[in-house]
């Protein structure tokens, strides 16, 4: 999980397209963001394994990790959960 997150926190978000039958471009929808992705892989396993101190210290890991490769536009997803965890 950390891999894909690494990854995806170094790429602009972008848009689809979807084409009518005729190849005509008709509605224009949004792939998932980032933060929906940090949602799944890190509140939910943070959710799930609140009571191993392994998993919260290496989700913390993967936090500063991303933190320290990610667009200026991801940073605030990535900080909320570092500080809500602090808190």
């Amino acid at each position: 999980m950390h891999d894909p997150l690494r990854r995806l926190a170094g790429r602009r978000g972008h848009r689809l397209l979807v084409d009518d039958p005729d190849g005509t471009p008709c509605v224009r929808t949004r792939a998932q963001d980032f933060d929906s992705f940090l949602a799944v892989t890190v509140d939910d396993v943070r959710r799930a394994g609140r009571d191993q101190p392994r998993i919260t210290l290496f989700l913390d890991d993967v936090l500063a990790d991303l933190h320290s490769v990610a667009l200026p536009e991801y940073l605030p997803d990535i900080t909320r959960r570092t500080d809500s965890r602090q808190a």
